[in-house]
């Protein structure tokens, strides 16, 4: 049943992110939440959940489109979980279609302790490659 409740969290996890709702996204992660993106290190729930929603809102901005795809959760282990994300971008009537997995870590009180940013293969070099086609 623990096993359950912990990948429903991971769920809810990419579940709220897909849909913008960081008030509920935040009350899923713990008072100390890791989260690894890159060189950047954060270790506090309110600065992870303010990074994600600024992400978004800049995202927004930048683009003509952005939306969404509807995350989908695959178990590593009994409290880790690989949540994969699609974003559909466009701008200057080209498209783009950008993927990652963010490794979730959920604790004995179910919730987020640790989340790491994970690039898939090519995905990194594809964005940058429309970032330049696109002229951003």
């Amino acid at each position: 049943m623990q096993q359950d409740t912990k990948q429903t969290i991971a769920i809810k996890f990419g579940q709220y992110l897909d849909n913008d709702d960081y008030e509920n996204f935040k009350s899923i992660l713990a008072p100390v939440c890791i989260y690894e993106i890159g060189e950047e290190i954060l270790k506090d729930k309110d600065a992870v959940a303010g990074l994600y929603e600024k992400n978004m809102k800049e995202g927004k901005l930048k683009f003509d489109e952005l939306q969404w795809g509807k995350s989908r959760v695959e178990q590593v282990s009994d409290s880790q979980f690989d949540v994969y994300f699609s974003d559909f971008l466009k701008h200057k009537g080209i498209s783009h279609n950008y993927n990652c997995k963010q490794r979730v870590t959920v604790n004995n009180e179910n919730l987020v302790c640790e989340i790491v940013h994970m690039e898939l293969p090519g995905e990194k070099e594809s964005l940058l490659a429309y970032y330049q086609k696109v002229g951003l």
